[in-house]
């Protein structure tokens, strides 16, 4: 009897061992961060519309937010993306043709105005500083 308890008490601890733990379930779950700093190719300390194009662009957002996968964000997707509480461009200000529909190429850069507070072609700090904090430790617009 001693045996066939050691037995199942070990079995119990391998099987307690080899579950993740809550802890470990959500930080897999978070998603990598993104590295900001990484997109000033030139190293200049701040980003360009085309920088900002080719990192934004690597996050996925678009196509997340493309519920429908029809290759265009209708408002109602561009709002659930963003959520209630944002201070970026209302849709009609980012749908450059007006159509009602956005493509990939106008969402970033509504994206990119929307951080580009000052006009002035270039998001440099404090902008730059917004574009890390929204990106986030939990992945896109985790704040």
């Amino acid at each position: 009897m001693a045996n066939w308890t050691k037995l199942a008490g070990a079995t119990a601890l391998a099987l307690l061992l080899a579950t993740p733990t809550v802890a470990q379930e959500a930080e897999e779950a978070v998603e990598d961060p993104v590295d900001v700093g990484a997109w000033d190719t030139d190293a200049d300390g701040a980003l360009s519309e085309e920088e900002f194009g080719a990192g934004f662009g690597e996050t996925g957002a678009f196509g997340e937010w493309d519920s429908d996968d029809d290759g265009a964000l209708s408002e109602e997707e561009y709002t659930a993306g963003y959520g209630e509480e944002t201070d970026m461009a209302a849709f009609g200000e980012v749908d450059e043709d007006g159509d009602g529909a956005l493509t990939e190429e106008e969402f970033g850069a509504g994206i990119y105005s929307g951080y580009d507070a000052d006009a002035s072609g270039i998001i440099e700090e404090p902008e730059l500083g917004d574009v890390g904090d929204d990106m986030g430790d939990g992945g896109l617009f985790d704040v």
